[in-house]
């Protein structure tokens, strides 16, 4: 029989979006909101599960984006990798563009290992949204789109698509065995 044990931990987040288990820690996805500005920064924070300092990674920074002026990076899905990376679907909005998906692989210090800008992909294969995208480690993008499912190679080429209508909340991970 399962037991859950409590951890108790302090956070510097204003808002928790996303959190998954890696290694020894817990990782939140959220915002710091600036009590003079009220502004808001998205931050990645490590919670060690065997106490320890709660952190703010010191390598994470919200996507950047060539070209681009006025965006902001506003939440996104965290989800463990392989060998302790972490992998963030990382919703961005531009003001004149609308809002799109980053695919971004972290290390465990939050520093950005590898991205795939989806800016383009509604327009690419011609759907209204994409809700998430995913990576499993070894190159294949999924997409889920109001269309379906998707699978993309790490260009974007689609490589196969399995259409069944919009699904808006389920979330692809990689299970424990593969």
């Amino acid at each position: 029989v399962y037991v859950p044990e409590e951890v108790k931990f302090s956070s510097p987040l204003t808002w928790t979006e996303s959190a998954c288990i890696s290694g020894e820690a817990v990782y939140l996805l959220g915002a710091v909101r600036d009590s003079k500005t009220y502004e808001e920064t998205l931050t990645l924070v490590r919670v060690p599960l065997e106490g320890g300092k709660t952190e703010a990674l010191p390598g994470f920074h919200p996507a950047r984006l060539e070209g681009a002026t006025e965006y902001e990076s506003t939440g996104g899905y965290l989800r463990p990798g392989a060998d302790g990376t972490l992998w963030l679907t990382e919703r961005v909005y531009i003001s004149d563009s609308g809002s799109f998906w980053v695919l971004r692989q972290l290390d465990s210090e939050g520093n950005e290992l590898s991205s795939f800008d989806g800016s383009g992909m509604k327009a690419y294969l011609g759907v209204e949204s994409i809700h998430d995208l995913y990576c499993d480690g070894a190159g294949t993008i999924f997409g889920n789109a109001d269309t379906g499912a998707l699978l993309l190679a790490a260009d974007g080429a689609v490589q196969g698509e399995r259409e069944g209508g919009e699904a808006t909340s389920p979330h692809p991970i990689t299970t424990g065995d593969g």
